[in-house]
């Protein structure tokens, strides 16, 4: 109901809202961390492609190809409904998932506990000069110049230690050397088990890549 009353001639109307309507607006007030949604939403596509990709080499023949699923937050009973509703608009937003990983800039892997190669976007396939055949599979130490250094790497991720930043040279199928950076954790399943890596590879000269080692030994 609306109770008004006279302030210096002007009319003014107070509208009492009821108390779910009041919280509803409030809530769509809130501010969202789009950037955790989106890298949340990220997270189970590089989850959903590495399950594609160990599904596929047991069952070639049947030619499955790798679809875009909901983010977790959008498929967990238990978060709540604005959760849910932010993650589809995401999702949404982004269309389509193969190409959202495959076209960005950044050259993306996933590996498996043993280093095999479950998952490479397009990027990285062309930054190397691969086609998908000819890299997925294959352990990573096959395109590394220093094994001590992939060793190192597959080591520290399989403590669960967060790789940032590391220098490392890799063998593209040319045979020239590129210089890369780095960045790189794990995903494990909620029984501990070692799923895959993610790992984002970042193109740099020659001159970045001895300073990052200089770095290292300090």
């Amino acid at each position: 109901m609306d109770a008004a009353n006279q302030t210096g001639g002007t009319r003014r109307t107070t509208i009492f809202l009821p108390a779910k309507l009041k919280a509803r607006m409030t809530s769509a007030r809130e501010s969202v961390n789009w950037s955790a949604v989106a890298a949340n939403a990220f997270a189970s596509k590089l989850n959903e492609l590495a399950a594609a990709r160990k599904r596929d080499s047991t069952n070639r023949a049947a030619g499955r190809q790798v679809t875009a699923v909901l983010p977790l937050a959008a498929r967990d009973n238990g978060g709540s409904r604005r959760e849910r509703r932010n993650s589809m608009k995401v999702f949404e937003h982004f269309e389509n998932w193969d190409n959202f990983a495959n076209k960005c800039s950044v050259s993306l892997h996933a590996v498996d506990g043993q280093g095999t190669i479950l998952w490479a976007n397009d990027t990285e396939l062309k930054f190397m000069g691969y086609t998908p055949e000819e890299y997925v599979g294959r352990f990573i130490g096959d395109f590394h110049v220093d094994q001590d250094v992939v060793n190192d790497i597959l080591g520290r991720l399989t403590r669960d230690e967060t790789v940032n930043a590391y220098p490392a040279r890799l063998r593209a199928k040319d045979g020239s050397i590129k210089y890369v950076m780095i960045n790189s954790n794990v995903y494990r399943q909620k029984g501990g088990e070692f799923e895959h890596t993610r790992c984002f590879t970042t193109g740099i000269d020659e001159a970045a890549w001895k300073a990052l080692k200089e770095q290292g030994k300090r």
